[in-house]
């Protein structure tokens, strides 16, 4: 593990690595995230959105203003307004998932939501009729042991709702990041097959190119610990997992999604590109060879 200290404050994960310092906000996409969670010594902030920006720059700058600053604040978001008020540059770095893993992801959602309104109305229903009825010791044993099974088995099943349900209200209303990120990693570990192109390769790879441009950047400064920002949607939370981990070790994770890999991306380049765009207007591609070679393995 690469992590020195984390810190909490409300939506907002400060990591204190080795090789940088890292801000990651959390809000609901339709918010704008606090400005003041962005500090002035940040060198780059970090978008979200699957921004399709090699092959389509009009679509991922529409996708880069609705995931950073909220719908209903378009080219105004104060984040980024704040960013270019203080010179920070602008990276896009989030890989052009392709869009049917989308709706997979969110077929996955509706399944375990049915299953959870199932097994809440069978459990609901036994122990309504088990206290309508005077039944024998025996038989109410046995009963409320399988309710007790039945319960479980629901709680089993509405984690991935929870967990997703429980991200937006926490972005909301600002109030228990802690206990839902929790609900989030156990989500990930029950769950292994929810939600995990959509969230978990996305984090995995921005969390690797976050960690790469930070090496880069230590290299061609005299700055030991650059401060990294990056506003990031509210089920994105475990996040700070991945970028605690070691570029190679985030290298296999990313690895074992599939080979090739380049079937999950509409755009295979933005698994391995960076696009900087720098506060004077200009801009520049980077990109990460480690990350290339994947997309070539065979």
């Amino acid at each position: 593990m690469n992590a020195t200290r984390l810190i909490r404050n409300g939506n907002v994960t400060t990591l204190d690595l080795p090789a940088a310092r890292v801000i990651i906000s959390y809000s609901n996409h339709d918010l704008s995230h606090d400005p003041e969670s962005l500090p002035p010594e940040t060198l780059a902030v970090f978008l979200e959105g699957p921004s399709n920006f090699l092959a389509q720059p009009d679509r991922a700058r529409r996708y880069i203003n609705h995931y950073t600053y909220g719908v209903l604040a378009v080219d105004v978001g104060a984040v980024l307004k704040r960013a270019k008020g203080l010179g920070i540059d602008l990276i896009s770095a989030d890989p052009n998932v392709n869009p049917t893993l989308f709706e997979s992801d969110a077929r996955w959602l509706w399944f375990w939501s049915g299953l959870t309104a199932l097994g809440a109305g069978v459990t609901a229903h036994g122990m309504g009729k088990a206290l309508d009825k005077l039944m024998p010791l025996q038989t109410r044993r046995r009963f409320f042991g399988a309710g007790i099974l039945g319960c479980l088995a629901t709680a089993y099943m509405s984690l991935p709702v929870l967990g997703v349900g429980g991200r937006v209200l926490t972005a909301r209303h600002n109030i228990g990041h802690s206990a839902t990120a929790t609900l989030m990693r156990a989500n990930e570990l029950c769950h292994p097959g929810s939600m995990q192109h959509l969230l978990r390769l996305r984090n995995a790879v921005v969390a690797y190119k976050v960690l790469w441009y930070a090496d880069r950047l230590r290299a061609r400064s005299n700055i030991d610990r650059p401060t990294l920002f990056c506003p990031w949607g509210a089920c994105h939370s475990g996040f700070e997992s991945d970028l605690q981990k070691t570029p190679a070790e985030l290298l296999r994770y990313i690895a074992d999604f599939g080979n090739p890999l380049s079937p999950l991306f509409s755009t295979p380049e933005t698994l391995h590109a960076l696009l900087i765009n720098h506060t004077d207007g200009t801009s520049e591609r980077l990109d990460c060879d480690e990350l290339r070679r994947l997309l070539l393995t065979p």
